[in-house]
């Protein structure tokens, strides 16, 4: 079998940057990670009985997207899907907490290539901040993909695969929260002129029911949550109007 999943892959450039979007997959590239791990050159083949993986501590409790970066260590082998698991605890003997089977682009970066993360949905999962999970990766019969790790450089967990915990190494990969809700700004009727009398007027005709067609388009729900004129959301347009967050 063709394998360059050894430490003495010719290493690449260790900077990661985003991809394109493919089936199964979300936007990739410049979000804001709450976990991220960058700086691996080397590729480990992917395998069908042997996950390779990633253990980490949470941060967040709601998640939006997982992120690794493959490399293709053999372009001409079938593109097989690859399943991203998630497992409570450090490797894979705890509970299966979700995880996603996709396609990757037929094209990924080769083993001298530039490391790119691809971002795989997970909303939904939610996660306990301060525990300790992992991510685990395999795939079907074809060793054309690999994952890219590197030296230990995350604190918060280690790289694993079916020899064991190599507390030496980490997996590139980054943890994405799911994105909070999105507020209205202190603009609200939309004129131009920020914070004025004419935006809290606008504010309070919409809790009334009558909201101006150049209004923020959340309507009565300022703070985005779902619920409509609530105490919650007055609290939050006065907090913006004042110059304050969400």
């Amino acid at each position: 079998m063709v394998c360059k999943c050894v430490i003495g892959v010719a290493a690449r450039a260790s900077a990661v940057v985003g991809v394109v979007v493919g089936v199964g997959l979300v936007g990739m590239g410049t979000a804001s990670a709450d976990i991220v791990n960058a700086g691996g050159q080397f590729d480990r083949t992917i395998s069908v009985r042997d996950p390779v993986g990633q253990s980490f501590t949470a941060v967040d409790a709601d998640i939006g997207a997982i992120s690794l970066a493959f490399s293709d260590i053999n372009p001409s082998f079938p593109n097989d899907p690859v399943t991203i698991a998630v497992y409570a605890g450090a490797g894979v003997t705890g509970a299966l907490l979700d995880q996603r089977t996709v396609t990757l682009p037929a094209v990924l970066p080769g083993t001298l290539a530039t490391p790119e993360f691809i971002d795989i949905d997970f909303t939904g999962l939610t996660l306990t901040p301060g525990q300790v999970y992992s991510i685990a990766v395999t795939t079907g019969s074809s060793p054309k993909v690999a994952l890219v790790y590197g030296p230990n450089a995350y604190a918060g967990g280690v790289y694993f695969d079916s020899a064991g915990v190599d507390a030496t190494l980490d997996v590139n990969f980054r943890v994405l929260a799911a994105p909070g809700p999105t507020c209205g700004n202190a603009d609200y009727n939309g004129d131009g002129d920020i914070g004025t009398d004419q935006d809290i007027e606008a504010f309070f005709a919409c809790l009334g029911g009558t909201c101006c067609d150049t209004c923020w388009e959340g309507g009565s729900d300022f703070n985005g949550d779902g619920d409509f004129g609530t105490d919650q959301d007055i609290e939050s347009f006065f907090r913006v109007l004042g110059g304050g967050p969400c």
